[in-house]
C-alpha cells in the first residue's frame, strides 16, 4: 500500500477512502461488505442495491480497492481487498 511504503499514517488513507466512498454514494453498501466479509464471508452483489454501478468501479483492476468474486450472477459477490483498513475506515 503506497501509504505504508512511504511511512504515512494508515488512518489518513481510511479517512479518504470513506470520504471518496460517501461521495459516490457507495458508503453504506461497502459498511454491509466489510461486515459480512468480517466473517470471512464474500458479500453477495445484489446487497449492493442503487450502489452496484459505483462499487464495479472500485473493483477495477486499477482502484485496487474491491474485488469481484464468484463465477456466475447465483455466486457473484464482493469483498474489501484490504482487509487492514477494516477498523480503521468503519
Amino acid at each position: 500500500m503506497f501509504e505504508l511504503v512511504r511511512g504515512k499514517d494508515l488512518s489518513d488513507f481510511a479517512r479518504r477512502f470513506r470520504m471518496h466512498l460517501s461521495n459516490l454514494g457507495a458508503f453504506e453498501a461497502i459498511r454491509t461488505v466489510v461486515a459480512i466479509n468480517a466473517l470471512d464471508m464474500d458479500a453477495p452483489w445484489e446487497l449492493l442495491g442503487e450502489s452496484s454501478e459505483a462499487v464495479e468501479s472500485l473493483c477495477a483492476h486499477e482502484q485496487l480497492h474491491l474485488e469481484k468474486t464468484g463465477n456466475s450472477p447465483q455466486t457473484r459477490g464482493v469483498r474489501l481487498a484490504h482487509p487492514q483498513l477494516t477498523r480503521t475506515s468503519f
